[in-house]
């Protein structure tokens, strides 16, 4: 997969890492203090917290829930008295966002043809409203067709180019170019942020369009992709970010393509060779469309679900700087499937204990680093990350003054994979727990290869396995906890995940099965990671790309 263009934090943030490796050592005293701190973090402490967050007064703190609201105020408690600062809304500690699905309404309509001969569609077999285009909206114009919609100059593509959409339909292919390419400019086999709903919609907004036809430009089954967007029972819906979906002012529909064949044929849009041919040479083929006209009306009920991140900041030493690593784990989990407590104890009640014994560390600490420390608790993981890219839209530190980010999830068990063709571990080896006893995967290495050094250098106290292993794979892990938005948005970020194993996302997934001392020794590799990157200094030649994979055992790196 190619590196990704990388924007100015990115080298931040290797000079300031490889520059605070190449110094002297730090004085006795502070070493000794840091180091004091750190062996605060125990076992017992760890089992604590764990039993409290998968207890059943918090019957698996699923966002929205009682639960849930109870977790983050025990997170909150816990953060005030250890001396945090406050950095949430309202000089408090609580970052309220809101989340928000949706119920079609009755007045759903959808026309495309000529003017004179445009008939109407049938929502969910026809046409069905995009789930975060405006709930309610009217739009009737000419159509342009905008091939994939995607304007991208960090790689010189612009389906924009040349055409003009104000005031007008845009017709837009969903995906993007060359996604089933590993070699592909965009983001290797996965759909990068440019070939997301959310993102094609506010593009052809800000080029002027009054609504967007979305279309699939390969094979699809358009009925049940109706069904996945607007289940009949509407308590399966997906949620979308409130504050994200709020930004959306145009109505815009996904469309058959079977369905309107004879009318893209009648306009020379095969939209699959359209398709193939933009994949061979990355050129747009947009172009205005000859009589061609279309009628959107959206009607969406929506509701909203109150959520709320958590966050705590530890002042650095160095006040009048106001950099800052983030530190995170998500605290919520599934709540309650039928009668059984999904109580998540690994997933994430780990990783929130070792947050909350990681920040306690810091607050005993006699001595601090230079930048600024924020403990982020976050909500809404399972829902695709909503809490976290909330945040990303109001930080509390500013994107360009955070130099690093550090997510733990799912830190407490031995990875384990017993049947590789489990869609749940689709593109893991076989693998037993035993094998994995003193292992920790550490994700987001091949985009942040200072923060990578930085931690295995402070594994040499530890003497953990840390394996690099799953930045490219299909099981697509880099993706899929609270770093990601900090990563889109070119900060580096690392996830640190003790592995997957057959309790994941089940009941099965309690507190007795963790191995409590691989919970200890990451917390404490985080720790000592978190204030490194946090004491970086002066500005210094940046370190040679590492390997893309291996192991640290605190010594040289292996493949």
């Amino acid at each position: 997969m190619n590196p990704r263009l990388r924007p100015p934090a990115f080298l931040l943030v290797a000079v300031l890492v490889s520059s605070s490796l190449a110094q002297a050592a730090e004085p006795s005293w502070v070493d000794r203090q840091r180091h004091r701190a750190m062996r605060s973090i125990t076992e017992k402490e760890l089992r604590a917290d764990i039993e409290l967050l998968t207890s059943d007064e918090l019957a698996g703190r699923k966002t929205g829930s009682a639960g849930n609201r109870a977790a983050a105020e025990l997170i909150a408690q816990r953060f005030q008295r250890l001396g945090l600062k406050p950095a949430g809304d309202d000089d408090g500690y609580l970052q309220r966002f809101h989340l928000a699905r949706g119920s079609l309404g009755p007045e759903n309509r959808f026309r495309l043809g000529p003017p004179s001969q445009a008939q109407e569609s049938e929502v969910m077999r026809h046409f069905y409203p995009a789930r975060q285009g405006a709930p309610q909206g009217q739009s009737e114009a000419e159509v342009v067709f905008v091939g994939f919609g995607i304007t991208a100059p960090e790689i010189g593509y612009d389906d924009y180019q040349g055409v003009d959409v104000r005031d007008k339909i845009a017709l837009i292919m969903r995906g993007e170019p060359r996604e089933d390419d590993a070699e592909s400019a965009f983001d290797g086999e996965f759909v990068s942020e440019h070939g997301e709903e959310l993102r094609k919609l506010l593009n052809a907004q800000e080029h002027g369009a009054s609504g967007v036809i979305l279309m699939a430009a390969g094979p699809s089954n358009f009925r049940v992709s109706a069904r996945l967007a607007w289940p009949s029972n509407p308590s399966l819906q997906r949620y979308a970010l409130d504050s994200e979906s709020e930004h959306i002012r145009i109505p815009a529909v996904y469309a058959s393509t079977a369905h309107f064949s004879s009318v893209l044929e009648s306009q020379g849009l095969d939209l699959r060779r359209i398709r193939e041919e933009i994949d061979s040479d990355l050129h747009p083929r947009s172009r205005p469309l000859s009589g061609l006209s279309a009628l959107i009306r959206c009607d969406v009920q929506r509701s909203r679900l109150p959520a709320a991140n958590v966050l705590g900041l530890w002042p650095g030493s160095d006040e009048g700087g106001q950099e800052a690593v983030v530190v995170g784990a998500h605290f919520d989990h599934l709540g309650i499937r039928g009668e059984r407590i999904l109580r998540g104890a690994d997933d994430n009640a780990s990783g929130t204990a070792a947050l909350l014994e990681i920040a306690e560390a810091m607050s005993l600490a006699r001595t601090r680093p230079a930048r600024s420390i924020l403990f982020a608790a976050w909500d809404a993981e399972e829902e695709s990350l909503l809490g976290s890219r909330h945040y990303m839209t109001r930080p509390a530190v500013p994107v360009e003054k955070t130099v690093a980010m550090l997510q733990m999830d799912m830190i407490g068990r031995n990875e384990e994979v017993k049947d590789p063709n489990d869609f749940r571990f689709n593109g893991l080896d076989l693998q037993s727990p035993e094998e994995n006893e003193n292992t920790v995967n550490v994700l987001g290495y091949s985009r942040s290869p200072g923060l990578r050094s930085l931690v295995a250098r402070s594994n040499r106290r530890i003497l953990l396995r840390v394996l690099f292993r799953y930045d490219d794979n299909p099981i697509n892990l880099l993706r899929r906890s609270d770093h990601w938005p900090f990563l889109q948005r070119g900060v580096p970020a690392l996830l640190f995940t003790s592995g997957l194993h057959p309790d994941y996302h089940t009941p099965g997934d309690t507190a007795e099965k963790l191995n409590y001392s691989k919970i200890e020794s990451i917390a404490r590799l985080v720790f000592l990671s978190a204030w490194s990157a946090a004491e970086a200094r002066a500005p210094g030649a940046p370190p040679q790309p590492p390997k893309q994979g291996g192991t640290s055992h605190g010594g040289p790196e292996q493949r």
